[in-house]
């Protein structure tokens, strides 16, 4: 039968109901499901039940309205017909992101995977990051619909995603089959081996620079020629396809799956800029591990060295789970308990070709000199970077509460740009308990912007708080330090099983809660002299104690070396 022409409203309303909240229906779809949405339900069932079927956006819609009405089974096979034209795209995250919350057995969550491996939708990075964190909250349930984001960030989420890590195995290793598949598919090629490598050009790609300048120097200062280059003029080389990750359709090989050399190919001609320095360079530096890092692990020349820097927060995300390790030579952390992270996530197996290290940030401390305080300074607390539920600042304000009850004079300052208006439900939900909360201290808290002479303002506060609930190595408790603001650290509860705080800041005391914290601050008041002097000493030892300025260039010419590859090592 001829295929009848899609109206604009029905496609319309199938891209609409593609971006839905199955949690919002759950919770009144009738309220919630605008009436556009519902006759277009009826319009949908309707073609299909008439088999005047319009194309594959019937089947679409239909999936997707099936997945709102919590009917896996109906969806399944609605996505099951589509034809192979728009397999790929109807298959995408956003309603990857809608069927998710309707597969509540194991079986409908394994027949979906094996649709987007039929479908060859599974090769596609993009969709498997989706695929992958749709798991991880299908598995690590917690009574909270999963509405995007990288759910492993979630305390609740992650709390049990160390329950199921206690034992000893990786969480891949509780996965299915299939995603088991998906991840050893991405593991292709190797890791430089051969003659060692004259690495004297390094080409830095990332699309987030806060903390590279400092490293940058370092390796210049070592003799290193540093160019750059951003990750979305990648991106944009590849306007129709796979955004994230550069994937072309059009240079797929016959096999159906994009060749390293096809996708090279195509970069020369879309970007010359991009693909000339990658041309030039030694070696390849990825700093944090996320898009441009797993884009270069897939389709860098294996000729090439290429290292990662990870920070903190990739650790959480499902960007190792689609990175190609076998082909990534160095991989760097910032701190030890990141590195216990990543593995409690993908294995030490999956390291075996990688040369790691630990190598702190490195620190520019000139302007950050002690100061004694004044009466006022000294009862006054100070936090930056307060706009994240990842901060929680309501547990500041619940310390400032504790304090207040003892002397009504006690003051808290945030600083710090404020939240974004794109943040996830649970962030959002958060800010606003968080305004909520600060309504009921009136003038003793102040919220104050961000500001370019971050070192005089933590010279007027007395003590520098650490409320979070992870952290990599926190720099702007040792700024605070340098000044002598006495440090308040919480034992960072999302860190706490894999050693840190202590791991990080050894001898430094540590508190659980908000009354620990008042307690602690109280005590420290009654000696404050001593005890600003010896947190500014304490931080003037931490940041001469690593020279990561010196590590970090070594680490390089060390991972140059194929005779490294897969030890964990001091570079030397």
């Amino acid at each position: 039968m001829k295929a009848l022409n899609c109206n604009p409203a029905l496609r319309n309303g199938a891209q609409l109901l593609a971006k839905a909240k199955a949690a919002d229906v759950r919770a009144g779809k009738a309220d919630l499901v605008a009436e556009a949405e519902i006759d277009l339900v009826h319009e949908v069932e309707r073609k299909l039940e008439t088999r005047r079927l319009c194309s594959d956006a019937t089947f679409e819609a239909l999936a997707v309205v099936k997945a709102l009405q919590l009917d896996a089974e109906q969806s399944l096979d609605a996505l099951s017909r589509l034809k192979s034209r728009r397999r790929r795209k109807v298959l995408s995250f956003a309603v990857i992101g809608v069927l998710s919350n309707a597969f509540e057995d194991r079986s409908h969550f394994q027949k979906f995977i094996q649709l987007l491996d039929q479908f060859g939708v599974a090769e596609e990075a993009n969709s498997r990051r989706s695929v992958f964190n749709m798991w991880l909250v299908h598995e690590l349930k917690f009574g909270v619909p999963y509405k995007g984001g990288h759910p492993l960030l979630v305390p609740e989420v992650f709390q049990r995603f160390i329950q199921t890590v206690q034992e000893g195995d990786p969480a891949v290793a509780s996965f299915p089959i299939e995603l088991q598949d998906l991840i050893r598919a991405g593991q292709v090629g190797g890791a430089h081996g051969g003659s060692p490598v004259e690495c004297k050009k390094v080409l830095v790609v990332s699309d987030n620079w806060n903390f590279f300048p400092l490293a940058a120097k370092a390796l210049e200062d070592d003799g290193f020629e540093v160019r750059y280059l951003d990750f979305g003029i990648i991106r944009q080389a590849f306007p129709n396809t796979d955004r994230k990750l550069g994937i072309s359709y059009q240079t797929r090989s016959i096999a159906g799956r994009p060749t390293a050399t096809a996708i090279r190919e195509a970069l020369a001609d879309r970007s010359p800029l991009a693909s000339d320095l990658v041309g030039w360079a030694d070696v390849v530096f990825c700093e944090w591990l996320t898009e441009g890092a797993v884009w270069m692990s897939h389709y860098l020349q294996e000729e090439k060295p290429l290292i990662v820097r990870l920070h903190s927060y990739e650790a959480f995300t499902a960007y190792p789970l689609i990175a190609n390790f076998r082909r990534i030579n160095g991989l760097v952390f910032i701190a030890p308990q990141i590195r216990k992270v990543l593995t409690a996530l993908v294995g030490e197996k999956a390291l075996l070709d990688t040369v790691t290290n630990v190598i702190p940030n490195i620190r520019d401390v000139s302007n950050f000199n002690f100061i004694t305080r004044e009466t006022l300074t000294k009862k006054t607390l100070g936090m930056t970077q307060y706009a994240s539920a990842n901060k929680d600042p309501i547990f500041a304000l619940d310390i400032l509460k504790e304090l207040q009850v003892h002397d009504p004079s006690w003051r808290l300052r945030f600083v710090g740009k404020p939240w974004g208006s794109d943040v996830s439900d649970s962030e959002a939900q958060y800010q606003l308990n968080f305004k909520k909360r600060l309504s009921e201290f009136g003038d003793s808290v102040s919220v104050e912007g961000y500001t370019n002479d971050i070192a005089s303002w933590y010279r007027s506060i007395g003590f520098v708080l650490s409320t979070s609930q992870r952290e990599g190595s926190h720099e702007s408790l040792v700024e605070g330090m340098l000044t002598g603001a006495i440090p308040v650290l919480r034992n960072w509860p999302m860190m706490a099983p894999f050693g840190a705080p202590e791991s990080v800041f050894p001898d430094l005391e540590r508190v659980n809660t908000a009354a620990e914290a008042a307690a602690y601050i109280l005590q420290a008041s009654d000696q404050y002299e001593i005890r600003s002097k010896a947190a500014a000493d304490y931080a003037v030892d931490y940041v001469t104690m690593d020279r990561p300025e010196i590590e970090l260039p070594r680490f390089v010419r060390a991972v140059c070396r194929p005779d490294r590859i897969g030890q964990s090592v001091v570079a030397s």
